[in-house]
């Protein structure tokens, strides 16, 4: 990531979020201006978070990255693009979802391609938990979605266990992709690759 196709902070106002002071809620009103809230865990290089503000401009989308430079890069695409639907936050995605919105806030989930962490030792570091669907059911709305994709079998069999260890959230049908759909860098390349996506769809249990 070069940190030359960053565009300065003070022209980032509005795309690059900064963390609520401790203790409190993201402003909800003030961020999305009555749009209804998706948040995309780890961004990456913020290409489904650009492809999804220009094709669904009726929704706002938040995308956290715990590396400030990675957040300050998603933003400064969707900055140059001039879309004011998206913006992105320097965070920790569990962070986010169990101490920074509030309850029954947000629409929609999205978690593409998360790393596998293969070592053993590394276990630890995988996002995708019961603690993290259970963070996710307290902020979505009722009838609220959290959508996942990845070309790895064994992250998918763990997302669908750590789904329904959380008690919170029952599979729902997931429709063929259209070729236009939003995607990640990820996911351009895996298909590229021939690889075999596994895409999720859960939906919030009723209270």
């Amino acid at each position: 990531m070069r940190s030359e196709l960053l565009l300065p902070t003070h022209a980032l106002d509005g795309w690059l979020i900064p963390e609520p002071l401790e203790g409190m809620h993201l402003n909800i009103q003030a961020l999305t201006h009555g749009r209804p809230l998706e948040i995309e865990i780890g961004s990456g290089k913020g290409q489904f978070l650009l492809d999804a503000c220009q094709r669904r401009p009726e929704v706002q989308f938040l995308g956290c990255e715990v590396k400030k430079l990675q957040a300050g890069f998603v933003a400064s695409r969707v900055a140059k693009r001039g879309l004011r639907n998206g913006c992105a936050m320097r965070t920790d995605g569990l962070r986010l979802l169990q101490e920074l919105l509030p309850p029954a806030s947000i629409a929609a989930v999205h978690l593409y391609f998360p790393d596998p962490w293969w070592k053993r030792s590394h276990w630890k570091r995988r996002i995708y938990t019961p603690e993290l669907f259970q963070a996710a059911a307290k902020v979505l709305v009722r009838g609220g979605v959290f959508h996942t994709a990845t070309d790895v079998p064994h992250v998918a069999a763990l997302i669908d266990a750590a789904a329904a260890a959380s008690g919170r959230f029952f599979p729902g049908p997931v429709e063929p992709e259209a070729p236009d759909a939003p995607r990640s860098n990820f996911h351009t390349k895996a298909l590229a690759k021939g690889h075999i996506i596994e895409r999720r769809r859960f939906l919030l249990c009723e209270s």
